[in-house]
């Protein structure tokens, strides 16, 4: 009997996602707008850099293959954008010590600093952003966002296993 109610419930789940599906991605990509142009704080560089920024900081000495797959864009596409933060001396090249043909890519102290001030100012700002939110749909929201994130990051390692 169990099971049947299991079923039931993942039926009642998928037709409530399918009759709201319109709705979810419009709040989606609305919110996200939102967000993006209230942390908006550096116009010298762009979301995507900032993001690089990030990413690089978060996976010290990364390679370039990796900062493309993680921002899904083409290795030509990341050249032009790791040239771009390796000009304005954000980050920099750097030999693997085991591999010398590979090139690794790290934060420097002056792509840190600019990193985080913009995620101070952008702290800031989002603070006021959520500020309207109750606690408790704070905490809701935060659980929610894991839950999704948390099935993505499943199923990029099962497609890695399954590589």
């Amino acid at each position: 009997m169990v099971l049947n109610l299991d079923i039931l419930n993942i039926r009642i789940s998928n037709n409530m996602v399918q009759d709201n599906i319109d709705h979810l991605i419009s709040l989606i990509f609305s919110s996200g707008r939102l967000i993006r142009k209230r942390i908006q704080i550096e116009k010298k560089f762009s979301p995507l850099q900032i993001l690089t920024l990030h990413y690089v900081k978060e996976h010290r000495n990364t390679s370039m293959k990796d900062i493309a797959s993680f921002l899904r864009i083409t290795p030509s596409s990341t050249t032009s954008l790791i040239n771009e933060l390796v000009k304005s001396h954000k980050l920099k090249r750097v030999s693997d010590n085991k591999d010398r043909r590979l090139i690794r890519i790290a934060i420097t102290p002056q792509g840190e600093t600019i990193l985080d001030a913009i995620f101070k100012k952008a702290k800031i700002k989002m603070q006021n952003t959520f500020s309207k939110l109750q606690s408790r749909e704070i905490r809701s929201l935060i659980r929610i966002l894991e839950k999704i994130c948390s099935n993505d990051s499943q199923k990029k390692l099962k497609n890695k296993i399954n590589l």
